[in-house]
């Protein structure tokens, strides 16, 4: 949900430029999967060389690589709102929230 939250947010602000084409929702959605992709071999590929004694399922890290978009989203609202400042200020809030609770869990 929140990953097509993201690709409708990037496709209304780069529509608020007056640059939007359709295939812009195509390639953010297919270049922010890849890069989830990576990112999930990456992580599954740290556990297995850290030879973790319990590696959590694949299933797990793909859900927690997905949550970030709760945090990206928020600071798109917050850019769309208030302005490129605040986007920043509240990237780095939301972002470091985030970090606590990936470090929690």
């Amino acid at each position: 949900m929140a990953f097509v939250t993201y690709i409708l947010l990037i496709g209304y602000m780069i529509g608020l430029s007056g640059r939007f084409n359709p295939s812009v929702l195509v390639v953010t959605a297919t270049s922010s999967f890849v890069f989830l992709f990576l990112e999930n071999i990456v992580l599954n590929l740290c556990f297995y060389l850290l030879a973790s004694a319990s590696p959590p399922p694949v299933l797990d890290t793909v859900s927690y690589t997905f949550y970030k978009f709760v945090s990206v989203n928020a600071s798109l609202v917050v850019d769309i709102l208030f302005g490129y400042t605040a986007f920043w200020a509240a990237s780095v809030t939301f972002g470091l929230s985030m970090g606590m609770f990936m470090v929690s869990f």
